[in-house]
């Protein structure tokens, strides 16, 4: 789910994922593979990028 959102809105706004991977200061190849499902990157990777992307977490109870 999380990979969804961060793909639906690097399309939406046109970004590219080695500007996200930039911002992350990680490599182009390690965000590929988290966007494909083949790898893992840190919550608080997964924090920024949400910044980054104008995405807004929602939590709430079952």
């Amino acid at each position: 789910m999380i990979r969804e959102v961060i793909i639906e809105a690097l399309k939406k706004r046109g970004i590219k994922q080695i500007e996200l991977a930039r911002h992350l200061d990680i490599n182009r190849s390690s965000l590929n593979a988290f966007l494909k499902g083949n790898g893992k990157i840190s919550l608080a990777n997964v924090e920024k990028s949400f910044l980054f992307l104008g995405i807004e977490m929602v939590l709430k109870d079952k």
